[in-house]
């Protein structure tokens, strides 16, 4: 993986990426979304490559309910109907040429937990 980027989901709102490195530190204060990424890292992981749909409750990033993940934009803007995460990966998988994929998930509300609604290779 090379690139993370999310977008309403939890502490983000506007769309953020991160470059990912072959060694990536995340550092921070507390709760500026540091276990936020590493779960949707996972989320996004556990689709695409286990086509398994993603369990926002399992240990060790137990980040609960759809409620609690949609970001929230206060009062008035009220909570997010989904949310969305992408990957971005390079492959020398073609004649020795990079070849670079991203995949990409639009979750909604499912029986109070986030279900992958759309996904998107590209």
């Amino acid at each position: 993986m090379e690139h993370l980027a999310v977008e309403n989901f939890r502490c983000f709102r506007a769309k953020q990426g991160v470059r990912l490195a072959p060694l990536t530190l995340l550092m921070g204060e507390n709760s500026t979304g540091k276990t936020s990424l590493l779960a949707i890292i996972r989320a996004l992981h556990d689709l695409a490559f286990n086509s398994r749909v993603p369990d926002f409750k399992e240990a060790p990033y137990d980040l609960g309910s759809f409620e609690e993940v949609a970001h929230h934009r206060g009062a008035r803007g009220g909570r997010a109907e989904s949310f969305q995460g992408s990957i971005r990966s390079r492959a020398s998988w073609y004649r020795d040429e990079p070849l670079e994929t991203t995949y990409t998930a639009t979750f909604r509300e499912r029986s109070a937990a986030p279900f992958p609604v759309r996904r998107r290779i590209a």
